[in-house]
């Protein structure tokens, strides 16, 4: 469980001030710090995602840098009532602002990490933003069949709900971190899931950057396995 001083900002997630701390632990202490690299030295503010299991995330905003941590570690234990009320306009606002800019210089950050911050906080997850001067090339994927609906897709498999969520972005096309943040996934079984549904069900899908785009067949308008009524005496 989450330490009770923390502020909630929404179902397993919390913003809290946070101690960091770099080499060693200090001579006496019952806790041994676990963040080797940390965004800087001293207190700090940071989301913690906080779902139950034997760790739990911090994620620095101002750097857009998660770190996993134990229970038993110095940081988690360092845990403590922000400075300050959390200000949820500015700070939606501001992780957009922080993910753009770095996006646009080509900077390596965390940002799967940050996609599922902005999805338990409801903000939109940035698409399709590229390096200045650069353009998202296409790094994968192949068209739809030209046969047509190789055969219909199961809506309540992983599948089906891969293809649904694409299905429902502008022209099939949404961001591959919402994906993940979204389904809990990592990027090489999305796009696994991607080459199964052109393979085996001829729905054509391309990669562009950290967009996705997949495409129906010609003469398809519903790509899901229809459902089957069900006799309320069967329930």
């Amino acid at each position: 469980m989450a330490l009770v001083d923390m502020e909630t900002i929404a179902e397993g997630l919390f913003w809290a001030h946070v101690y960091w701390m770099n080499g060693p632990t200090p001579t006496g202490s019952a806790h041994r710090s676990e963040v080797a690299n940390p965004p800087h030295l001293g207190w700090g503010h940071a989301y913690v995602v906080d779902t139950g299991g034997k760790m739990v995330t911090l994620f620095c905003p101002f750097n857009l840098e998660a770190h996993q941590v134990s229970r038993q570690s110095s940081e988690y234990h360092s845990l403590s009532a922000p400075k300050g009320a959390y200000r949820s306009a500015h700070m939606a606002h501001f992780l957009r602002e922080q993910w753009e800019r770095a996006a646009r210089q080509g900077w390596q950050k965390d940002y799967a990490s940050c996609a599922v911050v902005m999805k338990m906080l409801g903000v939109e997850v940035p698409m399709g933003v590229t390096p200045e001067g650069a353009e998202a090339k296409s790094t994968g994927g192949k068209e739809a069949d030209a046969l047509g609906l190789l055969k219909p897709v199961k809506r309540s498999g992983r599948r089906g709900q891969v293809l649904a969520f694409f299905l429902a972005g502008e022209a099939g096309a949404r961001s591959v971190h919402e994906a993940t943040a979204e389904m809990g996934i990592t990027r090489s079984n999305l796009l696994s899931q991607c080459y199964l549904l052109q393979k085996d069900h001829g729905i054509g899908y391309e990669v562009a950057g950290d967009v996705v785009r997949v495409s129906l067949p010609d003469g398809c308008t519903d790509p899901f396995e229809k459902e089957e009524d069900v006799d309320p005496l069967d329930c």
